[in-house]
């Protein structure tokens, strides 16, 4: 235990000295030499006998009788070593890695005047040295440059004439820039002499930096948590010492915790304007069922009124933390539901809250806001529906108030309100072409509103029932005797009864008119001759007779 308190505190307090040091402080009153005022002895391993050399290189006292702990790893090594003499505690903390791009070395070492309280809890448990390093410090003054370098050279091995006062204390800096071979070396050296309090302090720090460094990035993610999250972050192998950029900036993602098929709760979904339920095969109790890999009916409702119903194959967890409810609020004069973050197939119901509306705009696509909406549908992207009615994959009826629509992926859909509240007045115009042909009876043509009003409510029929063409067979009784007008006439029928009379033979003629009293003429005159044929008939016969009879007498 005691060890690794020493290495966590080694590690906190040169990561932040050299941070301190390094990065706010290296601006003030620098001082460049050619040769540094301080260099490290070489440290090949991570032995007693390297923390001993880096002691005697720095302290006046010597390392006889020191506590000290050392931990250490292939790439990194830490240590810590104290010692008390008299009223005063001497204290050195060294910090060193050794990367792929970059290596580098901390050190801090102070002496202090420290009271009874804080040697006993250094000795007990070294985590307190951060807390109550300035407050356990006994007070001294030192007023002169002078007597600033004396207290200097009286502790540290490391001498400079050129202390600075800086507020409550005497200080010395040195920095060291330079390019060696394919790194860039930096190395910044510290002395501080308090006026206020007896301490005397002293860092180095220094590192290599390759020049020319490559950022191997790993992906590295942390377990699923109890919030049903992890945390993927992204790891340098190569340590080049260069900040991720946002490709690879730790990330937070969603996962099932507790394996039953569900990410988060109810109140982990965004609702606005009104406040669901969600029923999973029934139950409400879903956190408490496992439905991994199974199908289910889902329906998400507003009371007893059901807002979303679905059904979910849970192969993969269903995210409450991903969905999104938006309803119209209280003031609004028209419904609307936007629904995000459940992309499935699945039915809305919106309120109807206008008397005459009759249509619904649907947007199968995210949106954030209702403002997105079209004021008359027609932007690319939104499918105005009629109620009751159907515009491709999407239908729309008309139940207890509410419009219910079907056939939604991504889902925004709001009420259209009925003229003239919602669109400006324009008189549609239809101009359709001729019908087609009848087909398994039907026929259609194509109609344009000639005037764009982007509206259907007088639309003309484009699709009618028809037969097919009907072969009429007429039949005809003879024709009527002539007239006195000279016509005559007759009954013709079509045995097949087609709708449409066509190829009709004639039923009226002229002809040609006699009247009875020629008839009655024609008649005698007949008669006459037929009657006087007789008599000559007769009268040959009786002269042929006579003849014959006078021969005889002869």
């Amino acid at each position: 235990m005691k060890k690794k308190v020493f290495v966590a505190i080694a590690l906190l307090l040169v990561v932040a000295s050299a941070f301190y040091l390094i990065f706010i402080n290296a601006e003030k009153s620098l001082q460049i030499s050619g040769k540094a005022i301080y260099s490290p002895p070489q440290i090949m391993d991570c032995n007693d006998l390297a923390l001993l050399n880096i002691w005697n290189s720095i302290f006046m006292e010597d390392a006889s009788n020191i506590n000290f702990n050392i931990n250490s790893t292939a790439e990194e090594c830490t240590a810590i070593a104290y010692k008390n003499k008299s009223t005063d505690t001497y204290i050195l903390m060294l910090g060193k890695y050794r990367y792929p791009s970059s290596n580098g070395l901390g050190i801090i070492a102070l002496r202090a005047n420290l009271t009874k309280g804080y040697i006993n809890s250094l000795n007990a448990s070294l985590s307190s040295f951060v807390f109550t390093e300035l407050k356990d410090i006994v007070s001294r003054t030192i007023n002169t440059a002078d007597n600033a370098v004396s207290e200097s050279s009286s502790t540290f091995k490391i001498q400079s004439a050129n202390l600075t006062f800086e507020s409550d204390r005497y200080t010395f800096r040195e920095l060291i820039n330079q390019n060696i071979s394919d790194y860039y070396y930096t190395a910044l050296t510290q002395i501080r002499i308090h006026s206020n309090s007896s301490m005397n302090f002293f860092s180095f720090n220094e590192e290599y930096m390759l020049m020319n460094c490559t950022p191997l990035w790993q992906q590295i993610n942390s377990s699923c948590r109890t919030d049903e999250s992890f945390i993927s972050r992204y790891n340098d192998a190569n340590r080049c010492d260069i900040g991720p950029n946002s490709n690879y900036a730790n990330k937070t993602f969603d996962c099932d915790f507790d394996g039953n098929g569900i990410i988060g709760n109810k109140s982990h979904m965004t609702k606005m304007n009104l406040d669901v339920d969600i029923f999973i095969n029934g139950t409400s109790e879903i956190n408490s069922q496992n439905f991994t890999n199974g199908k289910y009916s889902i329906e998400i409702k507003e009371g007893s009124t059901i807002r979303i119903i679905f059904v979910y194959n849970f192969s993969n967890p269903l995210n409450l933390k991903n969905i999104s409810i938006e309803k119209q609020p209280s003031n609004s004069n028209f419904g609307y539901l936007i629904v995000s973050g459940l992309d499935v197939q699945k039915n809305i119901l919106l309120n109807k809250i206008n008397s005459s509306s009759s249509q619904v705009c649907i947007k199968n696509m995210h949106i954030n806001n209702i403002s997105e909406f079209s004021n008359y549908c027609i932007q690319t992207g939104e499918k105005l529906v009629n109620c009751p009615g159907q515009n491709s994959s999407f239908s729309c009826e008309i139940a207890n108030n509410m419009f219910v629509i079907s056939g939604l992926t991504s889902s925004a859909a709001r009420e259209m309100l009925p003229k003239p509240t919602q669109i400006s007045k324009c008189i549609e115009e239809w101009s359709c072409n001729g019908w087609t042909n009848c087909v398994d009876g039907m026929q259609s043509r194509t109609c344009a509103d000639i005037n764009n009003c982007n509206s259907s409510n007088n639309q003309v029929v484009s699709l009618q029932i028809c037969t097919m063409p009907c072969i009429s067979a007429w039949q005809c009784n003879n024709w009527t005797a002539c007239t006195n007008n000279s016509t005559q006439t007759r009954l013709c029928t079509d045995e097949n009864n087609c709708p449409y009379k066509t190829n009709k033979p004639i039923e009226n003629q002229s002809c040609e008119y006699k009247s009875k009293e020629n008839i009655g003429k024609a008649l005698i005159f007949i008669m006459i001759a037929l009657l006087v044929a007789a008599i000559a008939v007769v009268l040959y016969y009786l002269i042929r007779t006579l003849r014959k009879l006078s021969y005889n007498d002869f």
